[in-house]
């Protein structure tokens, strides 16, 4: 549903043959209407699902703000819990904010938020099975070079390990430097790729 002031999300179960066994819409008040943008949605093996949702509030039609919620569901499409991620984060979404989600090898739905601005912050939140959360802060994680911090990092997950690919500018942001990090327990391990993707840059 849409029509400029308010858009809701719409979750749909369906059987191996496409038969609906349940539909849930998903609308998250704002104040002055809005959107709910689906941003990723995972199951797990219990059958329950996570919904990642931005919601991006309008007053008289002047874009306010970007509050990122994770809504979990059970089987049946019952709601367990909402929570405001941009509140466990402590941090508003401002520019160069990146987020990456998914549900990794235990069944934990993992979101990473990658900021650099106001403040440099790298945090991991976990949704775990039980329906608590944990939240781990990596400043190991951060570099700076010729006064750069960080300026994009895209992170991904692959067989069970954490990598980011990170792009820094240097020389006052007329070069980038491009690496490929392995998430170590502390720290990370670097591979510079800069000599293979030239001054390639990274957005969006």
């Amino acid at each position: 549903q849409s029509d400029y002031t308010n858009n809701d999300i719409l979750v749909v179960k369906l059987t191996v043959n496409l038969d609906t066994l349940w539909t849930k819409k998903i609308d998250i008040p704002a104040e002055g209407g809005g959107y709910d943008i689906f941003v990723n949605g995972e199951v797990d093996s219990q059958g329950s699902s996570y919904i990642y949702i931005s919601r991006k509030s309008y007053f008289i039609s002047t874009y306010t703000s970007d509050v990122r919620y994770v809504m979990k569901l059970d089987n049946n499409g019952n709601e367990i819990f909402t929570e405001n991620i941009t509140v466990l984060f402590n941090n508003i979404t401002t520019d160069y904010t990146q987020y990456f989600s998914h549900l990794d090898f235990n069944d934990n739905f993992v979101i990473i938020n990658d900021q650099n601005n106001p403040s440099p912050q790298i945090s991991f939140l976990k949704f775990l099975p039980n329906n608590t959360y944990q939240l781990t802060h990596r400043n190991d994680l951060i570099e700076m070079t010729d006064g750069a911090l960080n300026y994009f990092n895209r992170f991904f997950y692959l067989n069970g390990q954490y990598y980011y690919v990170n792009s820094k500018a240097v020389n006052s942001y007329s070069n980038y430097q491009h690496t490929i990090n392995k998430v170590l327990p502390i720290g990370h391990q670097s591979v510079n790729i800069s000599p293979v993707i030239g001054t390639l840059q990274i957005h969006g």
